[in-house]
């Protein structure tokens, strides 16, 4: 075994005996670590385990430190530009995340932790806010600043057999780790029905250690939940399975995976943890956030305008114009800009003050009209294919208008709060 290879092992070995003193410690502690302590330790040792030359040092620290799978391929050399797909699911993942988000304060408040079906409800949107938006968002980012990281899911529920399901659809950070530990050292070796139920065995013993482990009770569900996946794996070259049998094999033992005690327990701790920040303000002490936030927010939109004549090219667009049109332009350009200005002061100075008299309410009124009228504008006077092309005009787009529709919510919030 080559020298970098026996590092690799050491890592590992370390690693996993962490779990022994940690195991003292409460399951926050032990969920935290054996979920991201640990995959941050398997991707150190596949750094040499496989060994690649890393020509970007900022890619190296965005593999290790902020990616969530195991593959260092896209992040060892910078492009100049993004790759092709970049912003290509943006907004589906964004949607994702924002109705998983709804959900889960939803899920959180009506069942306060004490209701198993609430708790699984709010497990599965965390599964949407996570996995099926967060990644590939971050991935994104990532993309617009030169990397190519590999798309981590790919429309799960869209699978037609357990092979596609669990090969290239669902969290292939572990596709991506056996094929550096496993399937390059014993594809020669084994039997590929062996080595994949293998790799299913494996899965099983990790979510083994980021499920019981964390909990510290229901040893060996996890696993027989993924020899199940395994088992069905292995069939299915005999039997199709087909979309519907898939889906039936991947979630008919879900439970067997994420036991309810589990879900009950760390959703428990989440909606105590949720439902205490809420009672730890009043009314008025949460207007005033409210207010606070929805300055900074605006403020923001600010940093974007500044940017905007370079991005979409006014030096050369604007120069077609004659000087007095070019004037104007400049004129309601500053005009709404001050406004926006005034909106952010005022949102912030009102957030000091607890009388929310008549000329309170108009502004907020006011506020939210200025924000549903850009809305509007956006959506039925603007036209798609006029929008510069490009990933970064894409994100940017999606992000302002999901900006604009906040800040439309929180203030008729607040606007309902006081009436």
């Amino acid at each position: 075994m080559k020298a970098n290879k026996v590092i690799a092992v050491i890592i590992l070995i370390i690693g996993f005996s962490l779990l022994v003193p940690i195991h003292q410690y409460g399951p926050v502690v032990r969920l935290i670590y054996a979920s991201f302590g640990l995959i941050g330790l398997i991707k150190l040792a596949s750094v040499f385990f496989e060994p690649h030359k890393f020509k970007s040092t900022l890619g190296l620290a965005l593999y290790l430190f902020s990616w969530p799978g195991v593959s260092s391929e896209g992040f060892r050399e910078r492009q100049s530009s993004p790759p092709e797909d970049t912003g290509s699911r943006f907004l589906e993942n964004w949607l994702s995340f924002l109705i998983g988000t709804m959900v889960l304060i939803l899920s959180l408040y009506l069942g306060k932790g004490k209701s198993l079906g609430f708790n699984y409800l709010a497990l599965i949107s965390i599964l949407f806010i996570v996995h099926m938006g967060l990644v590939d968002i971050w991935g994104d980012v990532l993309k617009l600043l030169g990397f190519a990281p590999n798309r981590m899911f790919d429309h799960p529920f869209l699978a037609d057999s357990l092979k596609s399901f669990w090969s290239h659809r669902w969290n292939k950070a572990f596709v991506e780790m056996n094929k550096i530990f496993f399937v390059s050292s014993f594809k020669h070796k084994l039997n590929a029905s062996i080595l994949a139920f293998f790799i299913f065995l494996v899965s099983g013993v990790l979510h083994e250690i980021g499920i019981s482990y964390a909990e510290g009770a229901n040893y060996g569900f996890p696993l027989l939940y993924f020899l199940i996946q395994g088992l069905g794996f292995v069939l299915e070259k005999k039997v199709k399975l087909g979309r519907i049998g898939t889906l039936l094999i991947v979630l008919v033992p879900f439970a067997l995976l994420f036991a309810p005690s589990f879900v009950n327990l760390y959703m428990g701790i989440l909606a105590d943890s949720f439902l205490g920040l809420i009672k730890r303000h009043d009314r008025a002490q949460w207007i005033s956030i409210g207010l606070m936030i929805g300055g900074v927010l605006q403020s923001s939109v600010l940093i974007a305008s500044i940017q905007v004549p370079g991005k979409l090219n006014w030096k050369e667009d604007l120069a077609k114009l004659s000087n007095f049109n070019r004037k104007v332009f400049w004129t309601y350009g500053g005009y709404i800009f001050s406004i926006i200005v005034f909106m952010a002061a005022i949102s912030i100075l009102m957030s000091f003050e607890e009388v929310y008299g008549f000329g309170f309410k108009a502004w907020l009124i006011f506020i939210i009209l200025f924000w549903v009228a850009r809305v509007g504008i956006d959506m039925f006077y603007y036209s798609h294919k006029d929008w510069p092309e490009g990933a970064e005009f894409v994100i940017g787009h999606i992000c302002l208008t999901t900006l604009f529709s906040s800040l439309i919510l929180l203030y008729s919030v607040i606007l309902i709060s006081i009436w």
